[in-house]
């Protein structure tokens, strides 16, 4: 199961060295995750002028999708590594040395993923992952956003982690009492 979203919201994390979000969709706007996505990466390339690379990461091409910006200068270390092939279920399962040392070489790799945006069939939503954008830019990224898709968005304050929320099993207003 995946949390069910009553209205369009989005949830800004920020600390000092980084900021995350997510935006979540309700049932009947589900159709609207991939062009909010895409836009999403447009608006962040504009802003930061990173290359980036887009990934299918999972069984449904449409939305198991990862977008990655890095600097031009790590563009080769960065296509090369995620141009293998990712560890299979097995492998994954039994933490195999193919699988152990994949996992190795995305740690060293992940300090060059500046953003990643990520949509999956696990739950109705995008994540933002970042380390250069404060928690106020990505929240005025994903506004303007929505406001271009003509979508009406509330930001909520619940006071609960992206993954408890993402990985819920329940309703979900942007208003902490119903959480």
């Amino acid at each position: 199961m995946a949390p069910r979203f009553k209205q369009l919201l989005f949830q800004v994390y920020a600390d000092d060295n980084s900021a995350n979000a997510f935006v979540g969709f309700p049932y009947d706007l589900g159709e609207e995750i991939f062009p909010f996505r895409d836009a999403l990466r447009d608006e962040v390339k504009e802003l930061t002028s990173l290359r980036h690379r887009t990934d299918i990461s999972g069984p449904f091409e449409k939305i198991d999708v990862r977008i990655r910006f890095f600097d031009n200068e790590n563009s080769d270390l960065v296509n090369d590594f995620y141009s293998k092939p990712e560890p299979g279920c097995f492998s994954w399962l039994f933490h195999t040395r193919f699988y152990r040392e994949y996992m190795a070489e995305r740690a060293k790799l992940k300090p060059f993923i500046k953003v990643e945006i990520s949509t999956s069939h696990d739950y109705p939503a995008i994540e933002v992952d970042n380390t250069i954008l404060t928690g106020d830019t990505i929240a005025q990224l994903i506004e303007k956003v929505a406001h271009d898709l003509n979508l009406d968005i509330v930001r909520s304050k619940l006071p609960l982690s992206m993954a408890s929320i993402l990985m819920s099993n329940r309703s979900i207003d942007y208003q902490e009492k119903d959480v």
